[in-house]
């Protein structure tokens, strides 16, 4: 009876609600309005369950958004990671560049200083050679060759064929030129050279650029050997000989072989140190040499 009571007093209520009119036309009314009202409840429920959808559809988009946001940062989160990763590795390998760098700097000047050892030999013997030259003249410290006419005669010839004198090797390139220059390999140091060095094969042979008389043959460090052929008051030097094939006072001819260049053990590369000078001062081999 209680069970039933319940469910019946909304119905209750409103028959109540329409017996209790004072007047047929107020009854109407009252019946009019519980139409409208059930119309309205009813329109609003079913508002209600069109935006309950919407809402559950915007919670799973949310959802879902931040799902991919979850998985961005965690995206982010490795990339940054890797990055950090990344840098550390870079600045490792900065650091063993710079070590290197460091390291190749302190080598490239210890070269030079050898190169200006070397240098300051060859100065010496052509500087005793123009000495006793001028022996029995009247400029025994004069700083040039005094010539015999044969002499003049060959340094004339000499002169006639700048830019047409052939090679130091049969074949090769300039791997470092006349002059002061950004070293080849490391651009922020500067080196000077008193002449060039031609990089060539394994195996490959010195030989004469010109006519003239082998005026010295100096061994140098490492056993390895210079030549030096005067052509009247010019001298073509030839460094980096591993053997040579001529001796001092011997008459060389255009292209005649003078010695073997060393190919280094370490890396593999053969190189001629070549120098053309003038009495003492030095020329730029790329004038006189063909198409150098």
């Amino acid at each position: 009876m209680i069970f039933k009571s319940y469910k019946s007093k909304s119905q209750n209520s409103r028959i109540m609600f329409l017996l209790s009119s004072e007047n047929f036309y107020q009854g109407y009314k009252r019946f009019q309005y519980m139409k409208q009202y059930s119309s309205f409840r009813k329109n609003q429920g079913d508002e209600i369950q069109l935006k309950t959808i919407e809402l559950q559809g915007l919670t799973d988009t949310l959802i879902s958004k931040k799902k991919q946001k979850q998985e961005l940062l965690d995206t982010k989160k490795q990339e940054q990671t890797v990055i950090q990763k990344e840098k550390k590795e870079q600045e490792g390998l900065l650091s063993q560049v710079k070590d290197k760098e460091n390291k190749y700097k302190r080598q490239i000047t210890q070269f030079q200083k050898e190169e200006r050892k070397i240098d300051a030999q060859i100065d010496k013997i052509i500087r005793d050679a123009i000495v006793a030259s001028n022996k029995n003249t009247s400029k025994p410290t004069s700083t040039t060759f005094t010539l015999t006419a044969e002499a003049k005669e060959l340094a004339t010839k000499f002169t006639a064929n700048k830019g047409q004198l052939p090679w130091p090797v049969e074949k090769g390139f300039v791997s470092t030129y006349y002059g002061k220059q950004p070293h080849p390999i490391m651009k922020s140091v500067t080196i000077q050279s008193n002449g060039v060095r031609i990089t060539t094969d394994n195996g490959s042979k010195a030989r004469a650029i010109f006519e003239g008389t082998i005026l010295s043959v100096q061994v140098l460090g490492g056993n390895l050997k210079a030549v030096l052929i005067q052509h009247g008051d010019y001298i073509s030097v030839y460094k980096n000989l591993e053997n040579v094939f001529v001796h001092v006072g011997q008459k060389v001819k255009t292209k005649e072989e003078i010695g073997t260049v060393y190919t280094d053990k370490i890396t593999g590369k053969t190189i001629l140190g070549f120098v053309l000078s003038r009495n003492v001062t030095t020329e730029n081999p790329a004038s006189w040499i063909y198409r150098m």
